[in-house]
């Protein structure tokens, strides 16, 4: 059954009637309530069907040959919309727009990039990656942040620290001849010496071997033999 336009005034049955009568387009119009537009328009038409409102000639601002070149470079390079428009614009036509590199990327079947993508990793024999939850992705985030934590910290501390011990172990160069002080200045400059050296260096090194155990950081905790008890609310 043929679809008929919600705002249209005729069926198919009445526009066979009007290509078939023999009336005039003024009596025509009065006998079906419609203009005389419209009853020339299917007094002459072929067919009573409604055709599609889509213009018979598109305009577009690529070539045929133009067209092929950038939907051969959507299949092969597997580029995103906004890529694939700078390439053609700096390649192949400067005036080309989004809107219409998009319309012509569906026009021939290559709109969807996630089709695209999941076609070539099946010709490879390639299985999809399976897509990870919002949480599985943050905590993921999370690990890789924080592998390399102590490094970087020890890194913007070290300056610093070093600059003040080495300020200290300068003042206490200057008692070290005294010799009510010189015990003093010894203990100084040696606890300024190996607390610089554990508080850059060793800590950060046993926290790293520490930690390197191979669990993430969200890994569950092992749970005890010991019964749970539950609060009955």
């Amino acid at each position: 059954m043929s679809e008929v336009h919600a705002q249209a005034r005729t069926t198919p049955r009445t526009r066979a009637e009007i290509k078939e009568s023999k009336a005039t387009l003024v009596e025509l119009a009065e006998r079906y309530n419609i203009s005389k537009a419209t009853a020339r328009k299917w007094k002459n038409r072929e067919s009573p069907e409604d055709l599609s409102h889509r213009p018979h000639k598109l305009n577009t601002t690529l070539t045929p040959a133009q067209e092929a070149i950038a939907v051969e470079l959507r299949c092969m390079a597997l580029l995103p919309l906004d890529d694939l428009v700078a390439v053609v614009r700096e390649f192949i036509n400067p005036d080309v727009s989004r809107a219409g590199l998009d319309r012509c990327l569906r026009r021939h079947g290559v709109g969807n990039l996630r089709e695209l993508q999941a076609k070539a990793l099946a010709d490879a024999g390639e299985t999809k990656p399976a897509l990870k939850t919002f949480k599985e992705q943050q905590a993921a985030k999370a690990e890789e942040s924080l592998k390399g934590l102590p490094q970087a910290k020890a890194a913007v501390r070290a300056k610093p620290i070093a600059l003040t011990a080495l300020a200290a172990m300068i003042g206490g160069f200057f008692i070290l001849d005294d010799p009510i002080f010189q015990g003093l200045a010894t203990s100084l400059l040696f606890g300024l010496a190996s607390s610089t050296l554990l508080t850059v260096l060793v800590i950060p090194a046993i926290y790293v071997v520490m930690r390197d155990d191979g669990l993430p950081l969200s890994a569950p905790k092992p749970q005890s033999n010991a019964p749970v008890i539950e609060s009955v609310r």
